[in-house]
């Protein structure tokens, strides 16, 4: 039975391969193969656009598929999850040739966009494509689904009405005004690297403050990269020297809290009857979270040391001997730390605006200037270590946390920061991966469990 479904999963592998081999060999050999620049029909009011290579993707695919140097259980998990997802062997009657059906007449030997927009108070997604065949891409399976297709000769476009019903003759008017726009900057011209995965663009509305936010995504079998910028940014960042943590597991500093953060927090101490503090900067250290499950209680113990910085002066230890908050913790207040679920986290007053509070009763850190408003150093699998008793595999059988947690785990280090530069601020990053574990599959994976989440949520 065992090398029976191996069989039949080898030859789908094969089948599935040789398809998408051909496909691209056709649409490489094809003499009017569309240049189209694709973010030229972006309209706009675009607030989301996300440009796919999906011509690197898929040759990376499939040469890491057949070529990945690694044992064979490697291997056996990559036909796993193409058995699971891409397939569908188990769940449905759908094969492999269904969704060659399905692609016919998209050129996957070239970019695709996906964006989202809003006009005149209706919210929509959709795809850009290049097309080799115009018949065969309006002949798409349409049939009892929320979108509607529409191309020209060389452009395709899938669109849909966000969480609305949208009759058919709007869909129309607005597929045709989309491809007959050729006014978007957006995200620019297509670059041309052969590790380039993806670009992104996203409009960020807040503080009634508009900002732009570009960043190019970059991968090969070792790392993850990115680089971008935001613009503008409004920042008001202090430039004198500050208490800086030394950086260890995962660390975190944030050298401007936007006005939306800051508001959460106001209303939170509102609800709770506590003094608001009006945070300017904070940086973490983060360890992982210990969990105890009690007959009484469920008692949440952070492991993290912290530096906070308020605009206004702030005794940190009057702050903590509020009644109210020590009723609502469940804290004790000592000389020099408060005591939570048998958990002790000290603090320190460092001088009349910023203090100390953490595990650690002897943190290390000093006073310099830090350039980045923002940096994320360290090892992400911190963020799904977490500790229940006994009890983890409770944890195990939740799927986004086991898809999190694997991929937190295999990866080895991340390093993200955002610089200030004259009108600008900068983005720059990359996420290493473990010598055995292959970025691109690891990515990959990931995805597909967020997507099968996805679908259980709907």
């Amino acid at each position: 039975m065992q090398f029976k479904k191996w069989v039949l999963t080898t030859l789908s592998l094969i089948v599935l391969y040789l398809s998408v081999l051909a496909v691209l060999w056709t649409t490489a050999k094809l003499k009017n193969h569309p240049q189209d620049e694709l973010t030229q029909f972006l309209p706009k009011n675009t607030k989301l656009a996300f440009r796919v290579y999906s011509e690197n993707i898929l040759r990376s695919f499939f040469q890491e598929l057949f070529f990945y140097k690694s044992d064979r259980s490697t291997q056996n998990e990559i036909e796993n999850y193409l058995e699971k997802f891409i397939l569908k062997v188990d769940t449905t009657k759908e094969r492999p040739q269904n969704i060659i059906n399905n692609l016919k007449g998209i050129d996957l030997y070239n970019d695709i966009l996906i964006f989202q927009f809003s006009e005149q108070n209706i919210e929509y997604a959709g795809m850009l494509c290049h097309i080799t065949d115009s018949a065969a891409f309006n002949a798409f399976e349409t049939k009892n689904q929320p979108f509607f297709i529409q191309s020209n000769q060389t452009v395709g476009i899938i669109l849909q009405a966000v969480h609305q019903n949208i009759q058919a003759h709007t869909m129309k008017q607005m597929a045709r005004k989309i491809l007959t726009a050729h006014n978007s900057k957006i995200l620019g011209t297509k670059r041309a690297s052969t590790e380039a995965l993806a670009d992104i663009y996203v409009r960020i509305d807040a503080d009634n403050k508009a900002s732009d936010l570009t960043l190019n995504i970059d991968g090969n079998s070792e790392k993850i990269s990115f680089k971008g910028k935001i613009t503008p940014f409004d920042s008001k960042m202090d430039t004198r020297p500050v208490y800086v943590l030394q950086g260890k597991n995962l660390s975190f500093g944030l050298r401007y809290i936007p006005e939306f953060l800051k508001k959460q927090i106001r209303s939170w101490c509102i609800q709770n009857n506590l003094p608001d503090f009006d945070l300017r900067e904070i940086q973490m250290n983060y360890g992982g979270l210990d969990i105890e499950l009690t007959p009484s209680n469920l008692a949440i113990k952070p492991k993290f040391e912290a530096i906070f910085k308020t605009v206004k002066n702030i005794s940190i230890k009057n702050y903590l001997s509020n009644a109210v908050l020590l009723e609502k913790i469940g804290g004790k207040l000592e000389s020099n730390f408060i005591a939570i679920n048998n958990s002790k986290y000290y603090f320190e007053q460092l001088d009349s605006c910023t203090f100390y509070l953490g595990n650690n009763s002897k943190p290390v850190f000093e006073k310099r200037f830090s350039p980045d408003l923002l940096s994320i150093r360290g090892n992400l699998s911190h963020l799904t270590n977490i500790q229940t008793g006994g009890m983890d595999f409770l944890l195990n059988v939740v799927p986004l946390y086991s898809a999190l947690n694997r991929f937190f785990t295999n990866s080895q280090n991340l390093n993200v920061k955002i610089t200030p530069n004259s009108t600008t601020s900068l983005i720059e990053g990359n996420l290493d991966f473990k010598k055995d574990k292959n970025a691109f599959f690891e990515s990959f994976f990931l995805f597909l469990e967020i997507q099968a989440v996805n679908k259980l949520l709907k």
